[in-house]
């Protein structure tokens, strides 16, 4: 057996093809000097949940209505990082422009949207945000303007409204994550960026305080660890006792979606309870220049809890249960409380049945009647090979779910799980963990702000000059 190959390096991000680990790799590349690898199991960008297949391509910026009051905020800012790179790359393959509605349907729904819409309004006018005038309270009149097809056939005497946001995006993460990456070499041509390499071993050496990591071919012996593999994130950070992470666990969640003939021309979505952090099915227009391989309109997702930690790949199971068998007892404990909490159980029966042969399609039909009642069963059908895994964490010390996004911070290390709306902010949380990671190397390393935003808006600094000026950043 030959012996592997050693490499002293600055960083190593693990999973850095997808879109967040994209975002990582873009913001340490062209804003700090470290010496950075970076280290996908795949053969190409976007593979797994960033790619189009595996998720709704929606662009969230805080408008939905599950996200409670304290997370609109973050959302809102975060986002912005992710509009400001479309309008930068002017790729039509990377999105396009849409609206989003979020739809009510009767009394009880249309009372709650208002309000809502009444807080979404007094919530951005705090933040100084222009989202304001891109949103709208529609009445049945100002819907079947927009989308007839979601009122065409629908009781007359049914109340609903919706809340309209005009400047919606789709996007298609996994051309992102390539836009993202082709930054990060342009920026600094020296990166070590290494598709089909799969991780076999990480640890921690910490009297000479270096991550080690190993793959079939090589060992980087690195000061700073970055890892960014949706599920298997939290593996690794309880593997390095990471804060907080052997306090948590993992609800792998399978999304499944449908098709059906173009009946909508943006984005519908359903009104949801606060706090529930799976989607509701909306219907989307399938976006011919984004997702070219599908046509007419996407409907879902439905969700399924999986023993996945990766769509389908059956050796993901035993670290799926390996992160619930370290805590076994408050693992139970933690379930049973998530399920009588926020209605959480009535979902999951309904998602239970949803998923049934024969009935469950029957069932799907009557809640995408919500969004467009004269949808017929012949017209709906199951994608095959369609949907990505929702990686919700559990905590286990209060027993209840966490929405959006978690990062695990060890020493010089992070952790990211990316669930929704992972991907929307994940140019705005790779900048944070990047920066983050540089201070904490200390000062012979450098985070040049001016270079990682000039970046964001399409103009790319490359490392010799960043050096240049290296005096002026710190």
């Amino acid at each position: 057996m030959s012996q592997k190959r050693m490499h002293r390096v600055d960083v190593v991000v693990v999973g850095a093809g997808g879109v967040s680990g994209a975002g990582v790799l873009r913001a340490l590349c062209t804003a700090t000097n470290a010496k950075v690898v970076g280290l996908e199991q795949y053969g190409e960008p976007g593979m797994v949940n960033s790619h189009p297949l595996a998720n709704a391509g929606t662009g969230h910026r805080g408008v939905e209505p599950n996200y409670p009051r304290e997370k609109i905020a973050a959302i809102y800012r975060k986002s912005g990082y992710l509009w400001r790179t479309v309008r930068a790359k002017q790729n039509p393959l990377l999105a396009e422009k849409t609206h989003h509605m979020i739809l009510g349907v009767g009394k009880a729904e249309c009372a709650i949207l208002k309000e809502r819409y009444k807080m979404l309004l007094e919530t951005f006018a705090a933040l100084g945000a222009d989202i304001a005038n891109d949103l709208e309270f529609l009445d049945r009149e100002g819907i079947q303007m927009l989308e007839p097809k979601v009122i065409e056939g629908r009781n007359e005497n049914e109340e609903v409204c919706a809340i309209l946001d005009n400047n919606g995006l789709v996007v298609d993460f996994q051309v992102l994550a390539r836009e993202l990456l082709n930054d990060a070499k342009q920026a600094n041509p020296d990166l070590d960026l290494r598709f089909n390499t799969q991780v076999d071993t990480v640890s921690f050496d910490g009297e000479k305080e270096l991550y080690r990591i190993e793959t079939d071919e090589d060992v980087f012996l690195a000061k700073a660890l970055i890892v960014t593999c949706g599920a298997d994130s939290l593996a690794f950070a309880q593997r390095l006792n990471a804060v907080d992470a052997n306090d948590h666990s993992i609800l792998s969640i399978a999304g499944n979606f449908w098709s059906a003939p173009a009946m909508v021309n943006g984005k519908v979505y359903r009104y949801q309870a606060e706090g529930i952090p799976f989607s509701n099915p909306h219907a989307d227009k399938v976006m011919s220049k984004v997702m070219s391989k599908q046509v007419g309109m996407s409907l879902g997702p439905t969700i399924i809890p999986v023993l996945f930690t990766e769509r389908n790949k059956w050796g993901t199971v035993p670290g799926f249960l390996w992160l619930w068998a370290r805590s076994p007892v408050r693992g139970i404990r933690s379930l049973f409380k998530v399920l009588f909490e926020k209605g959480i159980l009535g979902f999951a029966v309904e998602q239970f049945f949803d998923g049934l042969p024969i009935i469950g399609k029957k069932r799907l039909l009557g809640k995408f009647r919500k969004i467009i009642p004269t949808l017929r069963e012949q017209d709906i059908t199951k994608r095959k090979g369609a949907g990505g895994i929702r990686p919700q964490l559990v905590n286990l010390v209060t027993g209840t779910l966490e929405m959006g996004n978690k990062i695990f911070k060890g020493f010089h290390s992070r952790f990211v799980t990316t669930p929704s709306p992972g991907a929307s902010i994940a140019v705005a949380e790779g900048m944070e963990v990047a920066k983050e990671i540089i201070a904490e190397l200390g000062p012979d390393y450098f985070f040049d702000e001016v270079a990682f935003e000039s970046a964001v808006d399409g103009v790319i600094i490359t490392a010799s000059r960043r050096e240049s000026h290296k005096e002026l950043v710190c």
